[in-house]
């Protein structure tokens, strides 16, 4: 229940009664269910008052507080701009405030401001268009703030030109890039951090989702093909209909899926893989006199095999490129920390890491035990 103690007083008897015997009108809550009411304090919201003996006897009350340390592990997994993350992370004090104004109202930054800032910067810079202290001003409703992450957003992409982020990662950067980073102020290093991390982290993450997708594809042709066994279709004749069948049940799936907002990005793209596939198998059979075979089928699918093998490499030697980098930059600085942290926290790294391996990470988390941590 939101916004409880903004209850009115008439509803206020049947509020307490559905507390405390968790009915309201003729309606029970089921058994095991448990009834979690959520408020602001009364400096947030105008149209709360504070909650009387009577009230507070029937809850168990819960101060929820700021807490940077967790915000920063949900921005890692959600992919918050790296310009948002690092600035947070010098600037700590900037992630949550509310003051009141001289003349009244209210001046605040909170982490849904930051959050939504960042998937509007995103869209800005998708776009092409000037991300400005107007923008920012808009999320972020503290004048000084707000005209702080500007100013630092023009370094930061400064920086992410200057840096040659993209040659890091396939190991071409100039060689005196490191020897410049190394030399750099401290928050200049901490922008540089964030623009590796963030581009390494998507590298990565890409590599995992194409072999989940790859996953889920040969799992749809294993019972494709005991289905076209269990009617008598050889794999070397026409099964156009069932594959057509297969490509329409799938899509049934994945549009119920997304209209009950089950669908996550991972799995969309494993549908839209092997849709796409078996979309192609059929245009292709079409016009061949054998027709959509299965053979084809598993041709098809061993090129994309092939393709993904490839897409690993890279990620791969970017992975180990990025820890060159940084070695021979910073060495075991915090800078390196901040790497070895921000790949531990990232479901995406450590995923593809556990899967694939990589020296350099596990020479540098060794003492810190990180490994150990996101495996468990």
């Amino acid at each position: 229940i939101d916004e409880i103690n903004c209850v009115s007083e008439t509803l206020y008897p049947s509020m307490l009664q559905f507390l405390q015997f968790k009915t309201f009108g003729k309606h029970r809550v089921p058994d095991g269910w448990v009834v979690a009411c959520a408020g602001n304090p009364p400096e947030y919201n105008r149209s709360v008052h504070e909650f009387d003996i009577v009230t507070l006897d029937r809850l168990r009350e819960i101060d929820v507080e700021p807490d940077y340390g967790a915000w920063k592990e949900y921005a890692a997994q959600a992919g918050l701009h790296p310009a948002v993350t690092t600035f947070l992370e010098t600037k700590r004090e900037c992630f949550y405030k509310v003051e009141s104004k001289p003349g009244g109202g209210k001046s605040f930054v909170t982490a849904r401001g930051w959050d939504d800032l960042s998937a509007m910067i995103k869209l800005y810079e998708a776009q092409g268009l000037t991300v400005d202290e107007l923008l920012v001003e808009q999320y972020v409703q503290n004048g000084e703030i707000a005209k702080r992450f500007a100013m630092y957003y023009d370094l930061f992409t400064k920086y992410r030109s200057d840096y040659q982020i993209d040659r890091i990662l396939d190991g071409s950067a100039d060689a005196g890039l490191a020897e410049r980073a190394a030399a750099a102020p401290f928050d200049e290093r901490v922008a540089v951090m964030g623009l590796i991390v963030d581009a390494t982290v998507s590298c990565l993450r890409e590599a995992v989702m194409e072999e989940k997708a790859a996953a889920f594809a040969h799992s749809v042709l294993a019972d494709l093909k005991e289905r076209l066994a269990a009617e008598g279709v050889a794999e070397d004749a026409d099964a156009s209909a069932l594959i057509r069948a297969t490509t329409t049940e799938l899509a049934r799936t994945r549009d119920t899926e997304r209209a009950a907002s089950l669908l996550s990005d991972e799995r969309y793209r494993s549908f839209e893989r092997i849709i796409g596939l078996l979309d192609e198998v059929l245009r292709t059979g079409a016009d061949t006199p054998e027709g959509a075979t299965f053979n084809l089928l598993r041709e098809r699918f061993n090129e994309r095999l092939d393709e993904l093998d490839a897409a690993i490499d890279t990620a791969a030697d970017a992975l180990d490129n990025v820890f060159k980098f940084a070695e021979e930059a910073f060495g075991e600085g915090q800078e390196m920390l901040m790497l070895v942290t921000d790949l531990s926290v990232s479901r995406a790294g450590m995923a593809f890491i556990n899967d694939h391996g990589c020296d350099r990470y596990f020479a540098h988390n060794q003492n810190l035990q990180f490994y150990e941590r996101g495996h468990d």
